[in-house]
């Protein structure tokens, strides 16, 4: 993957930091969820919500989002591959971003409702396989599946008061999005031997659903919000030249977040999350004896935010979070790993379950009142290889 058409000089910077900087793929974009342990689907200012929870954009200011950032990819070696090596790769072609997108505010003071519209691309996937005898020395055949995917997402939220403006309590309020996808895959391959190249890619359609609510708010020193996602399924039809591919449909997801803020004399916010993602129905079933299929796999995240004021219109935030990952294959050791049908994954992974820990900052600047703008950098480091973010928001 190749990433960034913000200038040759920013693209230079964001390979040169992918270099020296994580882990197994998940749907969070944006280099603030990054920094966080991948905790986003609380957040409620940020147009990235679209994708992360189209709950959260109902009451937030309209605004643009672009993000960049590095996937992981387990690159063969050798003529036929007998090793790979992960690391950190961008997008490809490389001025795709990971996430770009619009919200718009159409509702009024009484009762916000924001539409929205982005490209997501969270995943990249690239994975060699063995088969269709992974056993047998040589194997037969090695296949290097390259698969990128694309999700254009139009979405509509909606936010209803449960107590009066102001009023301090439980319940203040609960928000409603929904997300209406059409998605896209794009698959490249290499077959050893006989350098066999092939490619292929196909549509989807699909969705999104969220809720966000206010379940306490005293106005002064704490508020907490509960965030709930939904992102649907998309299945693809993928066979180039009729040859028989490892290739994955898009997993489904499910994402619960808590999100606590700390005002006045503590500007603290503090971010709990779980992300579930079924990679299980996303891949065929193993046809190997003894050798199981991929697996679902859980996230749970921890991170915080804490801001200081440089100025009365610019604020440093300052982020750190933590993520337990529990990937699709249970083991490490390579005769243990998944299968897809009659290949079996062929990677040089460090576990089957991941402690990962991020950080980064972001700096943010207010034109107006009530609006400001943002750019953000986080870092990823205790996975399979390191991992970089950069986003940029602005405020309309």
């Amino acid at each position: 993957m190749k990433a960034f058409a913000i200038g040759p000089a920013l693209a230079a910077a964001l390979l040169g930091l992918a270099a020296a900087s994580v882990h197994a793929q998940d749907a969070q974009v944006g280099a603030r969820a990054k920094a966080l342990g991948g905790a986003g689907t609380a957040f409620e200012e940020d147009p990235q919500s679209i994708w992360l929870n189209p709950a959260g954009t109902a009451a937030q200011p309209g605004g643009f989002a672009l993000s960049y950032q590095t996937y992981i990819h387990y690159e063969e070696r050798g003529d036929p591959p007998d090793d790979t090596l992960p690391g950190p790769e961008v997008n490809d072609p490389i001025f795709i971003p990971s996430f770009v997108g619009v919200v718009l505010q159409v509702g009024s003071p009484e009762l916000p409702q924001a539409v929205g519209i982005c490209l997501a691309t969270p995943y990249h996937v690239l994975l060699p396989f063995r088969g269709p005898n992974p056993v047998s020395l040589p194997p037969s055949e090695v296949v290097v599946s390259d698969q990128t995917f694309h999700r254009l997402r139009f979405s509509y939220a909606i936010d209803f008061a449960l107590r009066p403006v102001g009023e301090d309590g439980f319940f203040s309020h609960v928000a409603v999005g929904l997300g209406a996808d059409l998605t896209f895959a794009r698959m490249e391959s290499a077959h050893y031997p006989g350098d066999f190249n092939s490619r292929d890619n196909d549509l989807g359609l699909s969705g999104g659903a969220g809720v966000l609510m206010g379940l306490y708010d005293n106005g002064q020193s704490m508020r907490v919000s509960l965030g709930i996602a939904y992102q649907a399924p998309a299945t693809y039809d993928l066979a180039p030249k009729s040859r028989v591919v490892p290739f994955f449909d898009w997993p489904q997801q499910v994402q619960v977040g808590l999100a606590f803020h700390l005002m006045e004399r503590l500007p603290l916010r503090a971010y709990l999350e779980a992300q579930w993602t079924d990679w299980k129905a996303a891949s065929k079933d193993s046809r190997l004896a003894g050798i199981e299929g991929f697996e679902s796999s859980l996230g749970l995240s921890a991170g915080g935010e804490y801001r200081i004021e440089v100025s009365p219109s610019v604020g440093l935030l300052l982020r750190a979070g933590i993520r337990y990952y529990d990937a699709p294959w249970k083991h490490a050791s390579e005769t243990d790993l998944p299968a897809w049908g009659e290949y079996q994954l062929f990677i040089d992974t460090r576990a089957g379950k991941f402690v990962l820990f991020s950080f980064g900052f972001g700096l943010s600047w207010g034109y107006k009142e009530g609006t400001q703008d943002s750019l953000d950098v986080a870092f990823e480091i205790g996975g399979d290889a390191p991992a970089i973010s950069f986003s940029y928001t602005f405020q309309f």
